[in-house]
Protein backbone atom coordinates (compact mmCIF):
# COMPACT_ATOMS: atom_id res chain seq x y z
CA UNK A 1 0.00 0.00 0.00
CA UNK A 2 1.08 3.53 -0.76
CA UNK A 3 0.50 6.56 1.31
CA UNK A 4 1.16 10.17 0.40
CA UNK A 5 4.76 11.91 1.11
CA UNK A 6 3.10 14.71 1.98
CA UNK A 7 1.17 12.63 4.70
CA UNK A 8 3.98 10.89 6.24
CA UNK A 9 5.88 14.45 6.25
CA UNK A 10 3.14 15.95 7.98
CA UNK A 11 3.17 13.51 10.91
CA UNK A 12 7.02 13.73 10.96
CA UNK A 13 6.43 17.16 11.59
CA UNK A 14 4.08 17.14 14.36
CA UNK A 15 5.26 14.81 16.91
CA UNK A 16 3.35 17.13 19.62
CA UNK A 17 0.07 15.85 17.51
CA UNK A 18 1.09 12.16 17.12
CA UNK A 19 2.18 11.94 20.61
CA UNK A 20 -1.62 12.88 21.73
CA UNK A 21 -3.00 10.72 19.05
CA UNK A 22 -1.06 7.80 19.99
CA UNK A 23 1.63 7.87 22.36
CA UNK A 24 4.97 6.01 21.31
CA UNK A 25 4.06 6.27 17.30
CA UNK A 26 7.15 8.41 17.11
CA UNK A 27 9.39 6.48 17.71
CA UNK A 28 7.73 3.15 15.98
CA UNK A 29 6.94 5.13 12.82
CA UNK A 30 9.42 3.31 10.66
CA UNK A 31 8.25 -0.23 11.75
CA UNK A 32 4.00 0.45 11.64
CA UNK A 33 4.75 1.75 7.84
CA UNK A 34 6.98 -1.67 7.18
CA UNK A 35 4.33 -3.87 9.25
CA UNK A 36 1.72 -2.47 7.05
CA UNK A 37 3.52 -2.40 4.13
CA UNK A 38 3.10 1.23 3.06
CA UNK A 39 5.74 2.97 0.73
CA UNK A 40 6.27 6.47 0.68
CA UNK A 41 5.32 7.69 -2.53
CA UNK A 42 5.72 11.29 -4.02
CA UNK A 43 1.99 12.41 -5.23
CA UNK A 44 3.26 15.04 -7.96
CA UNK A 45 4.48 11.75 -9.48
CA UNK A 46 1.73 9.94 -10.16
CA UNK A 47 -0.54 9.54 -13.22
CA UNK A 48 -3.48 10.99 -11.84
CA UNK A 49 -1.73 14.09 -10.50
CA UNK A 50 0.25 15.11 -13.77
CA UNK A 51 -3.60 14.63 -15.80
CA UNK A 52 -4.90 17.46 -13.41
CA UNK A 53 -2.05 19.49 -14.03
CA UNK A 54 -2.33 19.29 -17.40
CA UNK A 55 -6.50 19.39 -17.46
CA UNK A 56 -5.87 22.85 -15.22
CA UNK A 57 -3.23 24.05 -17.46
CA UNK A 58 -5.80 23.56 -20.95
CA UNK A 59 -8.25 25.23 -19.18
CA UNK A 60 -6.27 28.28 -17.80
CA UNK A 61 -5.16 28.49 -21.75
CA UNK A 62 -8.27 28.94 -22.70
CA UNK A 63 -10.13 30.72 -19.99
CA UNK A 64 -7.12 33.69 -21.11
CA UNK A 65 -7.24 33.32 -24.57
CA UNK A 66 -10.76 34.15 -24.18
CA UNK A 67 -10.19 36.58 -21.76
CA UNK A 68 -7.61 38.15 -23.95
CA UNK A 69 -9.86 37.68 -27.39
CA UNK A 70 -12.84 39.54 -25.19
CA UNK A 71 -10.75 42.63 -23.96
CA UNK A 72 -8.88 43.22 -27.38
CA UNK A 73 -12.41 43.14 -29.07
CA UNK A 74 -13.53 45.80 -26.34
CA UNK A 75 -10.75 48.16 -26.87
CA UNK A 76 -11.41 47.66 -30.96
CA UNK A 77 -14.94 48.38 -30.21
CA UNK A 78 -14.00 51.38 -27.72
CA UNK A 79 -11.77 52.70 -29.95
CA UNK A 80 -14.29 52.57 -33.07
CA UNK A 81 -17.73 53.33 -31.75
CA UNK A 82 -16.59 55.37 -27.95
CA UNK A 83 -17.31 54.22 -24.83
CA UNK A 84 -19.65 51.27 -24.23
CA UNK A 85 -22.53 50.70 -21.90
CA UNK A 86 -21.45 48.04 -19.27
CA UNK A 87 -24.02 45.93 -19.82
CA UNK A 88 -22.64 45.12 -23.56
CA UNK A 89 -19.21 44.75 -22.11
CA UNK A 90 -20.00 41.93 -20.17
CA UNK A 91 -22.03 40.46 -22.67
CA UNK A 92 -19.41 40.40 -25.08
CA UNK A 93 -16.78 38.53 -22.29
CA UNK A 94 -19.57 35.81 -21.58
CA UNK A 95 -19.22 34.85 -25.72
CA UNK A 96 -16.62 32.00 -26.45
CA UNK A 97 -13.85 32.44 -28.40
CA UNK A 98 -15.47 31.82 -31.76
CA UNK A 99 -17.94 34.75 -31.37
CA UNK A 100 -15.19 37.41 -30.38
CA UNK A 101 -13.36 36.39 -33.41
CA UNK A 102 -16.38 36.94 -35.27
CA UNK A 103 -17.07 40.55 -33.79
CA UNK A 104 -13.72 41.02 -33.96
CA UNK A 105 -14.05 40.76 -37.89
CA UNK A 106 -17.71 42.52 -37.74
CA UNK A 107 -16.79 45.76 -36.03
CA UNK A 108 -14.53 46.31 -38.47
CA UNK A 109 -17.82 47.67 -40.62
CA UNK A 110 -19.59 49.28 -37.54
CA UNK A 111 -19.94 52.75 -38.48
CA UNK A 112 -21.87 53.34 -34.68
CA UNK A 113 -23.32 52.47 -31.40
CA UNK A 114 -26.51 51.16 -33.36
CA UNK A 115 -24.41 48.65 -35.43
CA UNK A 116 -23.28 46.86 -32.56
CA UNK A 117 -26.62 46.71 -31.04
CA UNK A 118 -27.84 45.05 -34.33
CA UNK A 119 -24.46 42.68 -34.16
CA UNK A 120 -25.83 41.68 -30.81
CA UNK A 121 -29.33 40.94 -31.37
CA UNK A 122 -28.68 38.97 -33.78
CA UNK A 123 -26.00 36.84 -32.16
CA UNK A 124 -28.69 36.64 -29.15
CA UNK A 125 -31.30 35.06 -31.18
CA UNK A 126 -28.61 32.43 -32.96
CA UNK A 127 -28.45 31.02 -29.32
CA UNK A 128 -31.84 30.74 -27.99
Amino acid sequence: MKTDKWFYELFLSQPGMLAELMPGIEENWEIIMNMLELEIVDITQSRFYQEIIVEGLQEGRQKGLQEGEANLVIRQLRRRLGELPESQCSQIKSFPVSQLEDLGEALLDFQGIEDLDDWLQKYTAKIY
